[in-house]
């Protein structure tokens, strides 16, 4: 069972209106659920409990967006409940009977029911949504998630050469290749991509089945990196 647990992160206590508004958001749509704020101190604070046998490597991660991979592995695995990137908002209320499962994913990019989700030179197989998922509390997927990514961020010493390393190293590319390892596990509920991935201004599919609209404050760019990934994108990751 999923329990009623909101988790969302940002790197410092003051939170810029926008996604103060979209906390709002989700506690107005979702009343019954608790909702949790983990600022970057509080993520620290959170493994040296937790997890300690990684606090050590957590202080060795510079990037915001790769602290922020690890971190909704880790919470999702300990607490349960739904994670969601600071740039979302829900269109609707969480659906009950998502509660029921072990794990609920969506696509980011399906190209066999959404081929229009990216431009026609995309080449990469179906990809699996990370900034929004659920779970119950102790899920080995999320698990597995979190130490995988770890072992290849010691693999690299922590440095991502490119923006495209970060997908890899603890990312959606990384969360995939995860998720497609737990495909016979039971109990688990794989959504279409327009359940998560919204976004008209950038060809994602909104239906009426829609639930997560997704601003992408931290995402400008990183596909074109993939898509050209001899092209060096000077731009910093923003900690969603």
């Amino acid at each position: 069972m999923v329990p009623k647990k909101l988790h969302f992160t940002y790197k410092k206590p003051e939170l810029p209106e926008k996604y103060q508004a979209n906390l709002a958001k989700w506690s107005d749509l979702c009343p019954e659920w608790e909702l949790y704020y983990y600022t970057d101190e509080d993520v620290q604070a959170y493994f040296d409990c937790e997890f300690p046998e990684y606090s050590e490597d957590l202080q060795k991660i510079s990037v915001g967006a790769m602290l922020a991979d690890v971190f909704r592995y880790a919470v999702l695995y300990k607490e349960g409940g739904l994670y969601s990137d600071i740039d979302t908002i829900p269109l609707k209320s969480i659906p009950d009977e998502w509660l029921k499962f072990d794990a609920v994913i969506g696509y980011e990019y399906q190209p066999d029911r959404f081929p229009e989700l990216l431009s026609k030179q995309w080449k990469y197989e179906p990809i699996y949504c990370q900034w929004t998922f659920l779970a119950s509390p102790g899920n080995p997927l999320f698990k597995e998630a979190l130490d995988r990514s770890f072992r290849k961020l010691r693999a690299a010493n922590f440095e991502p050469k490119k923006r495209i390393d970060i997908l890899h190293l603890s990312g959606p590319l990384l969360f995939t290749s995860v998720v497609n390892d737990f495909q016979n596990a039971s109990n688990h509920l794989i959504l279409d991509a327009d359940y998560f991935a919204t976004d008209s201004a950038k060809n994602f599919p909104k239906t009426k089945r829609s639930v997560i609209k997704h601003q992408f404050d931290g995402h400008h760019g990183w596909e074109w990196n993939v898509l050209l990934p001899h092209v060096n994108l000077e731009e910093s990751d923003a900690n969603s």
